[in-house]
């Protein structure tokens, strides 16, 4: 028994899991907009749009986070504390002297 060729020509080959076309529609998204995304030529891709696709593909939490991190790339690392500032003798002295009045020191960094 032969096997349905595609419109192509070549014989069509049946795969597990959907189809490019079929999980765009169920994502809600164009298949020219998936095929984009797919090939990371889409790097603004919305919450919204990545949410509907782990819901079509069923992902799991952990597959979720990973297509998130996919798409966004990793989270930029936060900026290094400053460092800690301690107040000269002299100035400490001053404001132990200032009872009767509010007083603030500020550091090189605020």
């Amino acid at each position: 028994m032969a096997r349905p060729c595609s419109p192509s020509g070549r014989p069509e080959v049946a795969v597990a899991g959907l189809r490019r076309e079929e999980l765009a529609q169920l994502a809600g998204v164009s298949v020219s907009y998936y095929i984009r995304l797919e090939q990371g030529q889409r790097g603004n891709a919305s919450d919204e749009v990545l949410a509907a696709l782990a819901r079509a593909l069923r992902l799991s939490d952990q597959e979720r986070k990973h297509l998130f991190t996919l798409a966004r790339g990793p989270a930029p690392a936060a900026p290094p504390a400053p460092p800690v500032e301690t107040a000269r003798p002299g100035v400490r002295r001053l404001l132990d002297a200032m009872t009767e009045v509010p007083a603030v020191v500020l550091g090189r960094f605020g």
